[in-house]
């Protein structure tokens, strides 16, 4: 059965003005289910490998993200015990994963954390925040997103826009704003927070329409929007793209011929995929 909307329903009712999160979590596609486990004394509820978007695989590689509609079987989380990793999953990378501390009578306050190293790697695998939940009594998500030339490859065309690892991202913070209430949290208390490539997706982020109304607070770390490790003017990037193309034979006579047959290499291969010339155009 097919849904074409996504809504969370917590199983457990709520209590005068307290909030309480159970470990099972309905959706119209499924049934999330995380774990239970106690960190600094307290108890967290951990939510991973969170589908938000349609997997980015075949014809859909380098285009846009597409959000997640329906899930095939129900999404048993509970038997995901470890942060879903772009090293294992390959393309299939959009996930999110939540850390949910119980107690307390208010709705709590969510932190958004981007991986960083470069945009050429962004495996959230690295990043367990829990004790930051545990600290500071906040709910925190991590998300993947597509890095290298799977999500930065810019030449110039529909199918291939350019800085669709940040569209990933956007659309990851938009369904964390759209569904944070199922995890005790408000739409309006929302803070993004990343370090290096992630703090310049911050930054991007702060600057961006289409990313602006889903947080209202910012942590940048250790990397900016304008520095000249992270932009690239279409120019630099155009150019870069088509040297890449070119190292695996597919630098075609017509840009969809070029996107067609990198389109075309197997998913197995992508996965060890590093660009030498790596693109990155300017912020969408």
């Amino acid at each position: 059965m097919i849904y074409t909307q996504i809504f969370l329903v917590v199983r457990n009712r709520q209590v005068t003005n307290c909030t309480s999160v159970n470990t099972k979590i309905k959706t119209k596609r499924g049934k999330i289910e995380g774990f239970t486990q106690i960190v600094l004394g307290k108890e967290i509820i951990t939510c991973l490998g969170i589908p938000y978007a349609e997997p980015p695989v075949g014809h859909f590689r380098f285009r846009k993200p597409v959000p997640k509609k329906a899930m095939e079987r129900n999404k048993k989380n509970s038997e995901v015990r470890q942060i879903v990793s772009t090293a294992n999953q390959g393309e299939d990378c959009f996930y999110l994963n939540a850390w949910i501390p119980q107690g307390g009578c208010k709705r709590k306050h969510t932190m958004v954390w981007i991986e960083g190293r470069g945009f050429v790697v962004a495996d959230v695998a690295r990043s367990n925040p829990k004790a930051i939940a545990a600290f500071t009594d906040t709910i925190v998500f991590t998300i993947n997103y597509r890095a290298g030339p799977l999500g930065f490859l810019y030449i110039d065309h529909k199918e291939s826009p350019g800085n669709i690892g940040l569209l990933d991202q956007s659309l990851a913070i938009k369904w964390i704003h759209d569904n944070v209430r199922k995890f005790g949290g408000r739409k309006h208390k929302i803070t993004f927070f990343g370090n290096s490539a992630g703090g310049a997706s911050v930054n991007y982020h702060m600057l961006s329409k289409f990313s602006r109304p889903y947080f209202q607070k910012a942590i940048i770390q250790s990397g900016e929007a304008h520095s000249k490790k992270y932009f690239y003017s279409p120019s630099e990037a155009l150019n870069a793209a088509y040297t890449f193309a070119a190292d695996y034979s597919c630098n075609k006579t017509k840009v969809e011929e070029t996107i067609k047959c990198l389109q075309s290499f197997p998913e197995s291969f992508m996965r060890t995929l590093h660009a030498t010339h790596m693109p990155r155009p300017p912020w969408f």
